[in-house]
């Protein structure tokens, strides 16, 4: 399922087959277990635009509603 959000739009200008190069070059998804890289980058990039200042309101913004994020899940 697609949501169409601010965040999947301003993630669409990405060029999604050189972000998994990068990905795969640099092997940053090699010991990842729960976050991998285009989700964390989602979740930073989400976390900017709300101006959320530290990783307490990341941590509360990401557990407090699944459903309101679940843009977020998609990435």
């Amino acid at each position: 399922m697609k949501f169409n959000t601010i965040l999947n739009q301003i993630l669409q200008f990405l060029p999604q087959t050189e972000f998994d190069k990068a990905i795969k070059s640099l092997k940053t998804d090699r010991y990842v277990k729960y976050f991998k890289t285009k989700r964390l980058f989602g979740l930073h990039l989400y976390a900017q635009i709300r101006q959320k200042d530290s990783l307490r309101d990341i941590k509360i913004m990401n557990s407090s509603s699944k459903t309101c994020y679940m843009h977020l899940m998609q990435v």
